[in-house]
């Protein structure tokens, strides 16, 4: 379905500095995370081979576990608004930078991600389209923009935050349903692994919105420099 919806253009620098901020703060809690689950692992390792962990430390190193898991929901969820405050913001833009046939209306970049399965490919279908419409090269009136190439970091990014949002539910279920010691482990690793996952979707997540960030800023002062009029063709001289 085509968008005929016109929209003026909104500066995207200053949403874009909160989302990255908020990011990089997603970054901060997932290695303080990361080096707690490492922590925590370690004290299941000696209990399993034996060694004599004081019950205190086992419970402290838990504590610790819940505790950093419950700081990176609070980053997650003040990112996540961010970004998509920032996201709504560039699809609108599209339009008014001047490009035609927008295949989905602008609620659809903040409901598409709260939707069962479609939020696992309709943020990304729009994510192509702000790339492509948001393209400096265009022409003034963008139309047949929707072959173009889009860019492997957009590509990258939601490949791995599929990916990150797979491992931090599954590991989440592994730990709460984990009832021997070696299911902790499991638990406890896999935690881990998807700390190191979520780091790299918050670092591509980044460079998305700075990519995209400069692209429209570049394509508004390309459309702002007036257009040059085109010089009326000289008459043919007509025979005497």
């Amino acid at each position: 379905m085509s968008v005929s919806e016109s929209w003026r253009y909104s500066p995207l620098l200053r949403p874009a500095q909160v989302a990255t901020a908020l990011l990089g703060l997603c970054i901060v809690a997932d290695l303080a995370a990361l080096v707690v689950e490492i922590s925590f692992y370690t004290v299941l390792e000696e209990l399993d081979r034996g060694v004599d962990v004081a019950i205190g430390d086992i419970t402290a190193a838990e504590d610790r576990s819940l505790a950093a898991g419950l700081v990176q929901l609070v980053t997650y969820f003040a990112a996540a608004i961010a970004f998509i405050v920032w996201f709504r913001r560039a699809y609108r833009n599209t339009a008014g930078l001047g490009a035609t046939g927008m295949r989905y209306k602008p609620g659809w970049s903040i409901g598409a991600w709260f939707v069962p399965i479609l939020a696992l490919f309709r943020p990304k279908q729009i994510s192509n389209d702000i790339w492509r419409a948001s393209d400096p090269e265009l022409p003034r009136r963008a139309s047949g923009w929707q072959g173009n190439k889009v860019d492997g970091l957009i590509h990258w990014w939601w490949g791995v935050w599929i990916v990150a949002g797979i491992l931090g539910n599954v590991s989440a279920q592994v730990y709460f349903a984990a009832e021997t010691l070696s299911e902790q482990l499991g638990a406890s690793s896999l935690a881990a692994v998807a700390d190191v996952v979520f780091i790299v979707a918050a670092v591509l997540a980044i460079l998305v919105v700075r990519a995209v960030t400069i692209r429209q800023e570049e394509r508004e002062e390309m459309l702002a420099v007036p257009e040059l009029p085109v010089p009326p063709e000289p008459h043919a001289l007509q025979p005497a």
